[in-house]
């Protein structure tokens, strides 16, 4: 029960963090977004963000299979992708962040136990947007 209270209790932190963040997109300090979003896959999911940019949805997965509550990072992993799809301006890697953050909203349907109707949204919004691309 304690460890379950202290999961909830990062996990709020992090959705704060995240809003926050996000809201200073839409105020153009992009930059500054970056850094914090690159820091947070560190320090949430515990590998830096180079390594889920760069490798394919499989060897992400495995790599979360391992860690301690994969159901938990991999939606931080998915919210973590999202945010940085929307801040970044290059369009083929945004198409690219949304489509893994995309595959980690999924997996997260697919596989968790708790129904979530923001990630139903967020599932759908992903996929408007990526028909826009």
């Amino acid at each position: 029960m304690q460890e379950e209270d202290y999961i909830m209790k990062i996990l709020k932190r992090f959705f704060d963090i995240i809003s926050l963040l996000i809201n200073n997109i839409k105020q153009d300090k992009i930059e500054d977004i970056d850094i914090h979003l690159d820091e947070m896959f560190d320090v949430y999911i515990g590998k830096g963000s180079s390594f889920f940019y760069e490798n394919d949805n499989k060897v992400i997965n495995d790599f979360l299979s391992e860690t301690k509550n994969p159901i938990v990072k991999s939606e931080m992993l998915a919210e973590l992708l999202y945010a940085k799809a929307i801040s970044i301006k290059e369009r083929e890697s945004g198409k690219n962040m949304l489509k893994k953050s995309l595959y980690m909203f999924e997996y997260l349907d697919d596989n968790s136990s708790i129904f979530s109707m923001d990630r139903m949204n967020k599932i759908n919004e992903i996929k408007k947007s990526l028909t826009n691309f």
